[in-house]
């Protein structure tokens, strides 16, 4: 009993959560849709918000399959809780095919926000666009070695993949959310309405990027702290998916 309140348990609170955010993802994009402002975004834009929305929606069927799979299809066999269904290393591409696609649109805001000012402002987008890519790279290998490996005890092997990936991203989270910040920083202009406006986007910008950075932070922190007693840690970036198109 112990052994499942230590695995299957908390994978099973943690799709409670994933399953809670999954819906605050899908009232927003449902208010999106319904809002003056998706009329005035480009066609590229709303398509993008659409299939973020798709992603979502497949890891989330993907996270419910492998709860499934535990708790229903091998209900009493413990012999599969050391391996992960198929579904499991898949909601490895969903997690990075969707994270790229946010950093890229981060990536896009601030290239806007700069407007190519200086060789800083050109080369931070670039840049960001560039460390995403690498980072969905690895979090690609990752899951294709979760196939290979077959069993989360073999997965230690990959481990390297893993923690440089979640490393790699609460670096770059940080990085969008610093380099926002200072944007909207240097932007105030001593007239008290403007900046009050922008206190507000500064607030707005802590809160949309550093939200992520702190769970990922976390997440990471943990996962070394528990490394040699967590043999579901690989599973907790792949359910909580949906932090970061909530953020």
């Amino acid at each position: 009993m112990e052994t499942l309140n230590a695995t299957l348990g908390a994978v099973f609170l943690g799709i409670l959560a994933a399953a809670i955010l999954y819906g605050i993802t899908s009232a927003q994009t449902f208010i999106y849709f319904n809002s003056a402002r998706s009329r005035e975004d480009t066609c590229i834009l709303r398509s993008l918000v659409s299939f973020l929305w798709i992603i979502d929606t497949v890891h989330m069927a993907l996270t419910v399959h492998g709860i499934y799979f535990y708790l229903v299809t091998n209900y009493g066999n413990f012999d599969t809780v050391s391996s992960p269904p198929w579904s499991v290393p898949a909601q490895g591409f969903a997690t990075g095919i969707s994270d790229f696609i946010v950093r890229c649109f981060f990536a896009r805001r601030i290239a806007l926000l700069y407007n190519n000012k200086n060789y800083f402002s050109r080369a931070l987008p670039v840049v960001i666009t560039t460390l995403a890519v690498i980072i969905l790279l690895l979090g690609c290998a990752f899951a294709t070695s979760a196939y290979i490996l077959k069993t989360f005890e073999g997965l230690k092997k990959a481990e390297t993949l893993f923690y440089t990936s979640l490393a790699g991203a609460v670096a770059l989270d940080m990085a969008v959310a610093a380099s926002l910040c200072a944007f909207l920083i240097r932007s105030r202009t001593g007239v008290k309405r403007t900046d009050s406006m922008l206190s507000f986007l500064i607030a707005f910008t802590i809160n949309t990027g550093f939200e992520t950075f702190t769970f990922m932070a976390a997440l990471w922190a943990g996962t070394l702290i528990c490394a040699f007693r967590v043999t579901y840690k690989y599973l907790c970036p792949l359910v909580f998916n949906n932090i970061r198109p909530v953020a």
